[in-house]
């Protein structure tokens, strides 16, 4: 389990810092939570692989790799890119067994 230190200040807002300094930083959830929005960093960059780096309470949505911005159908693009390229050798490859082919996905 990752250790974090947390403030919450006065008005309820919580903030995850790397140990020891004051760098934004979570792996498992928003490093920050306001009232009205969270916000996922890492390594104090706004960051996340899988879905929107901020969520607002109005329903808005802000996209961020590395701290850069995208939309969501570029951000889609760039984290099926991502996976297509880590994906294992044998990913998409077509096999026969007993006369019957198919093709090899990941779960």
């Amino acid at each position: 389990m990752k250790e974090y230190k947390v403030i919450v200040d006065d008005c309820g807002t919580a903030r995850w810092y790397k140990p020891g300094t004051d760098i934004l930083h979570r792996d498992d959830g928003p490093a920050i939570e306001y009232t009205c929005w969270k916000g996922w960093y890492q390594n104090g960059k706004r960051n996340r692989l899988d879905g929107p780096a901020v969520e607002r309470s109005n329903g808005n949505k802000e996209w961020y790799i590395e701290n850069k911005e995208y939309t969501e159908e570029k951000f889609n693009a760039e984290i099926a890119k991502r996976n297509k390229i880590h994906a294992p050798a044998c990913e998409y490859k077509i096999v026969e067994i007993d006369g019957k082919r198919y093709k090899l996905t990941s779960i």
